[in-house]
């Protein structure tokens, strides 16, 4: 229910019915950490074996970022 000029902490506190005292804010920054060195991290977690057959295989590992679909080859 959003009610025409009512600002987000009026909202909240008519929601929860309490008044609402911030302890702390923080800026939402929407980031990608991943590099090559952490989706190479990924690829060891697969484990000996595993990579091992991919290995025997000649298989190409393709790992894609799902935050800004950036494909690691």
């Amino acid at each position: 229910m959003i009610i025409d000029g009512m600002s987000v902490d009026e909202l909240l506190e008519r929601a929860v019915g309490l008044p609402i005292q911030y302890l702390e804010t923080k800026e939402v920054v929407y980031e990608c950490s991943c590099d090559r060195e952490r989706m190479l991290g990924a690829v060891a977690a697969l484990g000996k074996e595993d990579i091992d057959d991919l290995v025997e295989k000649k298989e190409n590992v393709e790992l894609q970022c799902e935050f800004r679909k950036e494909k690691y080859v």
